[in-house]
């Protein structure tokens, strides 16, 4: 990613059962995606069946994982901190949305990385192995 660089695709695109469009940094951990305060880092704004994987993504105008009317996507190994809301929300599933994961994700509140705790309803989303060591947030993936 270079600067200026965020996750959003266009509204309405989407993969498919079996063929979600993947975006996966090449070497995990490495890449950071700001949204410089001014913009969303990553959004899912009517998409469906995406991958994100192995980014890291910080500096939100707003929620720095905003998913919005979107199904059916993952977002896996994802750091993320500083959100516009003094980190209230960093993960953001929201409008409609079903069937999304979140699996192996960080926080990172101050230095205190915790569990996502996105705000949506029982079937907008799912967690899964979310770290809650500080290594986790400070190391921001890498290995």
């Amino acid at each position: 990613a270079g600067a200026g660089d965020m996750i959003l695709p266009p509204q309405g695109l989407n993969g498919a059962a079996g063929a979600p469009i993947t975006v996966q940094a090449v070497n995990e951990g490495r890449v950071l995606v700001s949204g410089n305060g001014t913009q969303y880092p990553i959004q899912l704004l009517d998409n469906d069946w995406f991958v994100i994987d192995g980014v890291n993504a910080c500096c939100s105008v707003g929620t720095v994982v905003h998913i919005s009317r979107s199904n059916h996507n993952v977002i896996r190994r994802v750091a993320a901190w500083d959100a516009a809301d003094n980190n209230t929300e960093i993960f953001g599933v929201h409008n409609s949305s079903s069937f999304n994961l979140l699996e192996d994700v960080a926080v990172d509140v101050g230095g205190d990385p915790s569990p996502p705790a996105p705000t949506s309803n029982s079937r907008a989303c799912s967690s899964r192995r979310c770290p809650s060591s500080p290594t986790c947030g400070s190391r921001r993936w890498r290995e």
